[in-house]
C-alpha cells in the first residue's frame, strides 16, 4: 500500500493523502474521493502531469517518478478559470464543464462592464470560438483576454489643490493614458475613492465611469527614492510612497513578465505582490536587484 496525494484544483485548500494499493484502478481512487470530499464520480477528472487518468488505468501502469505522488482533481461542476491580460491576472471565476467560452465572456462583461462583442478569449495564443466547451481546455484553464477597439470616450475630472482639469480617455485605455496627458514637472500620484491609481492598469479595474473625479496628489517629503537593477546594464530610479504596494513597480518599471522577483534582506517577493514597501521595510535610496528565476518559462 502507498499514499497518493490528491490536490483539489478549485478554491478549496484541501490536499491530502489517500491510501491506494499499487494494483488499484483510477476508478477505485474516484470512489475514495467521493467518500472523502462528496464529489460525484462523474464530476471528477484526474490529471497527472497534464495527462488525464482514465477509470481503467491502474497505479502500477502509471510511471510515477517518486512517492508520494500528486494527482490533480478537477470538479466538473466547479472549474476555476483564470483570466489574464498583459501577463497579469485580471480575475478568477468558477464555471461548469458544460459552460462555453460565451458563458465566460458574459461573466467578464458583467464584471468589468465591457460589451461581449468587444471581448476576445485566447488560449495558447489562439482566439477561441464562443461555443467551445470549458471542459475542452482541461487541465490548463488559464485564458488571455483582448479587447476590440471601443471609440466611446469618458470624461475624467482631475482636481489638484482646488483647480479642475478635464481630460477624455477611451473606456479601454490603460491608466497610463491619464498620466501621459498630464504634463507635470514634478512627481505625483492619482487617487480615486481613497485608493491610488497605478500605471499599467486598465481603467475598468478601478470602475471608472463617465464624469468621475480623480485627485492629483503631489509627492511630499515622505516619498522614498529607490534604484532597481535588472541585469548588468539596466538600472532605473523611481519614487514611491512607503504605503504603496510593490505591484506599483509593474507600471513604473514597465514590467510585463509575471515571473520577475526581487530579493530584499534575504526574502524573495513577486513584483505583483500587495505587500507595501513599508511592510517589508525598504528604505530610502536602497538599491534592489530584480531577477527572473531559472525555473520560469
Amino acid at each position: 500500500m502507498e499514499y497518493t496525494y490528491v490536490k483539489r484544483k478549485d478554491n478549496s485548500k484541501e490536499f491530502g493523502p489517500i491510501k491506494c494499493f499499487s494494483q488499484s484502478s483510477i476508478k477505485k481512487l474516484k470512489e475514495k474521493i467521493k467518500n472523502v470530499w462528496e464529489i460525484p464520480i462523474d464530476c471528477q477528472k484526474l490529471y497527472y502531469k497534464g495527462n488525464e487518468l482514465l477509470d481503467a488505468d491502474n497505479f502500477s501502469n502509471i510511471k510515477f517518478p517518486h512517492v508520494p505522488n500528486q494527482i490533480d482533481l478537477y470538479n466538473l461542476n466547479k472549474l476555476k478559470v483564470e483570466i489574464y491580460t498583459k501577463d497579469r491576472l485580471l480575475f478568477k471565476c468558477y464555471l461548469k464543464s458544460c459552460d462555453t467560452i460565451l458563458n465566460l465572456k458574459l461573466v467578464i462583461s458583467k464584471d468589468i462592464t465591457i460589451p461581449v462583442d468587444k471581448i476576445n478569449i485566447l488560449h495558447s495564443n489562439k482566439i477561441i470560438g464562443d461555443m467551445e466547451l470549458i471542459e475542452n481546455f482541461l487541465p490548463n484553464l488559464s485564458f488571455e483576454i483582448e479587447f476590440l477597439s471601443i471609440t466611446d470616450k469618458i470624461k475624467i475630472n482631475l482636481i489638484e489643490e482646488g483647480r479642475k482639469e478635464i481630460i477624455y480617455v477611451n473606456k479601454l485605455s490603460l491608466t497610463d493614458d491619464i498620466f501621459n496627458q498630464l504634463k507635470k514637472d514634478y512627481i505625483f500620484r492619482l487617487k480615486y475613492n481613497n485608493k491610488y491609481i497605478f500605471p499599467g492598469k486598465f481603467l475598468f479595474e478601478y470602475n471608472l465611469s463617465d464624469n468621475d473625479t480623480i485627485d492629483i496628489i503631489k509627492y511630499k517629503s515622505k516619498a522614498i527614492e529607490l534604484t532597481f537593477k535588472l541585469g548588468i546594464k539596466h538600472e532605473k530610479k523611481v519614487f514611491v510612497y512607503p504605503e504603496e504596494p510593490l505591484c506599483v513597480l509593474v507600471g513604473l518599471l514597465n514590467i510585463n513578465d509575471k515571473d520577475i522577483r526581487l530579493t530584499y534582506k534575504g526574502v524573495t517577493y513577486s513584483v505583483y505582490t500587495i505587500f507595501t514597501f513599508k511592510e517589508i521595510k525598504i528604505k530610502n535610496h536602497d538599491v534592489i536587484n530584480l531577477y527572473k528565476p531559472s525555473y520560469a518559462g
